[in-house]
């Protein structure tokens, strides 16, 4: 789903399409543990806790809370609106459980253009935020207007941008590589993939909190494992209902 073409197109219903499709990709692959477990193998710790506290992307920190970017225009209303019940977007029922996502679209882009300070900051990328247990547990920043000619490239600007150590990262291919700095895991893509010339994105970062992302797989499986135990608790009621209600039509009443 993360496959999709011209990702650079400016504004239109495709634009707007290929952000949603991304949504309901990053979601659902950060929501579902069993989808985690299917990543490959963690990258070694290259760095400390005191690197990883220190990693700020366009304002936005892990670990912090959303009313610190209650002054992004319609960032508080996105924010409330997230944590809402809705069955055809959060499949997973996330936000049950405490998930809340913030995208780049969601707030007023007229007014962050229109402010030069939100207009530096964040108005050249797009990003997506996730809360959990209102604390900042995800970042995932695209930048719409950086091209980088390779991966090396990439990893060496942001390890000069982020003062992270130059030895640390772990090749998913020629357009992708993570490291795990403390509790941090920190995952860069060039936007493109090997073999696939057709295929165009932004050049992203994509950082998580691993102590908050285990937290919510444990969550999430104790729900399901609850679900599932009420449902096997209830079939066996209804078979013993079942059960009865045979034996009374067999039993005579005199």
């Amino acid at each position: 789903m993360r496959e999709i073409v011209n990702w650079k197109i400016p504004s239109s219903s495709f634009w707007w399409a290929a952000e949603f499709v991304f949504a309901v990709a990053f979601i659902s692959s950060t929501a579902a543990p069993e989808v985690r477990a299917q990543k490959a193998a963690q990258p070694p710790n290259a760095c400390g806790q005191e690197i990883a506290d220190k990693i700020t992307l366009r304002g936005f920190r892990l670990g912090t809370s959303p009313d610190d970017y209650f002054h992004i225009p319609g960032f508080k209303a996105a924010y409330e609106k997230s944590k809402a019940p809705d069955p055809e977007i959060d499949i997973f029922r996330t936000r049950d459980l405490g998930l809340a996502v913030v995208h780049s679209w969601d707030p007023y882009f007229e007014e962050i253009q229109a402010t030069p300070e939100l207009k530096e900051l964040i108005g050249d990328v797009s990003f997506s935020l996730h809360f959990y247990d209102a604390k900042l547990s995800t970042i995932i920043i695209s930048y719409k207007e950086f091209e980088t000619p390779n991966l090396l490239d990439f990893q060496k600007q942001i390890n000069q941008t982020l003062g992270l150590p130059t030895n640390g990262w772990v090749r998913e291919h020629l357009g992708a590589a993570s490291m795990n700095c403390g509790d941090v895991e920190i995952t860069i893509r060039t936007g493109r993939i090997p073999g696939k010339s057709w295929y165009r994105d932004w050049p992203s970062i994509w950082i998580e909190s691993q102590s908050l992302a285990r937290e919510f797989d444990r969550k999430f499986e104790e729900r399901k494992k609850a679900e599932e135990l009420a449902k096997k608790k209830a079939e066996e009621e209804a078979l013993e209902k079942k059960r009865q209600e045979e034996m009374r039509r067999r039993t005579l009443r005199p």
